[in-house]
């Protein structure tokens, strides 16, 4: 979407069919793509004066409505955009097949909006000659809403709504404060996180700022990396590239992956892309001298997958404060949530497009092709999707659990 002054944002949405019923009874078929809102709400407007400006218009032919606007329709369907019927001064009356439109600029309209839309005074009755019987002061509470909601609509686009993840006070610090992108980025993974109530289990879906399907099959460039991962194990000692081996089938045997059928492949028409995969070596860790890791940020024709997700704001609470609040007490407690990202499934979308590639470092036949099914570490997304999931796993429980949680835990790692 290219907005006002060249600005280039992009949506992940949908593209509806909207049936129109007009004036007469016919039904327009529309097209139109789904996007959050639009533009900002309409308010009330007196339009009694303005029938006075047209001939044969009565004030229910041209009453505006108010609120928020549900579609706008474009030059793609001119057929459906009013035209002028009459003109008067700097007023143009407009029909279409679904009613009346007016637009233009008058000065006795003028007038009478910049007096009834004053913050302080209100006029019962519209009149182009005022006076000071007809002004009535407002008692001073409500005064004070209407100031407030003025300078609420004043301050629109710097601060935002809730101004913190955890709260909706309004007096958080300010390094707890997101901005509107990290508000409406945070609203897009809560919303794609689903818990199965029988599987007892979180399904996430990534939150997409750019459509999936620009993404390019990397299939070629998958191949070529998991050969350079295959020698690169061979030249290390042998036992490095059995634990390898190992941990693709643990990960399979977990359900953190699973191997695709060709019947699968061949079926599925949605978006596809290739993570490449490599080892860190932990020599001096007893339990996982060796990790796999996921690389969703390596580049090809100059896309890179984390570029398509949205980040979300920090959700991390502050690891000085939870080392603090640690040393309160005389007795502490320590925890630590295993494979806490891995506990949060993904959808068939993100599993296709988190395909890899392994065959046992048998470099003589083909590779098989797997799918990641839940969320990796490394992903844009992943931490915040991870912890969003763990604190509404626990906001319907045991207030002192949840208190715990929500305060004391750093990713995966629990201090109290």
């Amino acid at each position: 979407m290219i907005k006002v002054g060249n600005v280039i944002e992009h949506h992940y949405t949908k593209e509806y069919c909207i049936p129109l019923i007009d004036r007469t009874g016919h039904i327009w078929e529309v097209n139109a793509i789904g996007i959050e809102e639009i533009s900002a709400t309409l308010k009330k407007f007196d339009v009694s004066v303005v029938k006075e400006f047209f001939v044969g218009i009565s004030n229910h032919d041209i009453d505006r409505p108010c609120g928020e606007i549900d579609m706008l329709v474009g030059a793609d369907y001119s057929e459906l955009l009013p035209r002028v019927v009459q003109t008067n001064e700097g007023l143009q009356l407009l029909e279409n097949p679904f009613g009346f439109s007016i637009r233009g600029r008058h000065s006795r309209i003028a007038a009478l909006g910049n007096m009834t839309n004053h913050v302080i005074v209100r006029t019962h009755k519209v009149s182009s000659s005022m006076n000071l019987n007809e002004i009535k002061v407002e008692p001073v509470d409500k005064l004070k809403s209407q100031l407030d909601k003025f300078f609420a609509l004043e301050e629109s686009g710097v601060q935002c709504d809730p101004r913190c993840i955890k709260c909706l006070c309004n007096g958080c610090p300010v390094s707890d404060c997101v901005n509107i992108n990290e508000e409406r980025e945070l609203k897009l993974i809560e919303e794609g996180l689903v818990y199965d109530e029988e599987g007892k289990y979180w399904t996430a879906s990534y939150p997409w700022i750019r459509y999936p399907r620009h993404l390019k099959n990397n299939i070629k460039v998958a191949i070529a990396r998991l050969k350079t991962t295959e020698n690169r194990l061979r030249k290390l000692d042998i036992q490095y590239a059995q634990r390898y081996h190992n941990e693709i089938k643990d990960m399979v045997k977990r359900g953190v992956a699973r191997q695709l059928s060709e019947e699968e492949m061949q079926s599925y028409n949605g978006p596809i892309h290739y993570i490449s995969h490599h080892e860190v070596l932990k020599a001096d860790s007893a339990s996982t001298p060796l990790r796999i890791v996921f690389n969703s940020s390596s580049s090809y024709m100059g896309q890179k997958l984390n570029e398509f997700w949205a980040k979300g704001p920090v959700v991390f609470n502050n690891m000085l404060g939870v080392l603090l609040r640690f040393r309160q007490e005389r007795v502490a407690i320590t925890g630590d949530i295993s494979k806490m990202y891995h506990s949060v499934k993904i959808n068939t979308l993100d599993q296709h497009t988190h395909r890899f590639l392994w065959r046992d470092l048998t470099s003589n036949r083909p590779p098989d092709h797997y799918v990641l099914t839940s969320v990796t570490f490394g992903d844009r997304p992943s931490g915040t999707i991870a912890v969003l999931a763990l604190r509404q796993t626990v906001e319907k429980g045991d207030p002192e659990v949840y208190d715990m949680i929500v305060n004391n835990t750093y990713v995966d790692s629990l201090f109290h």
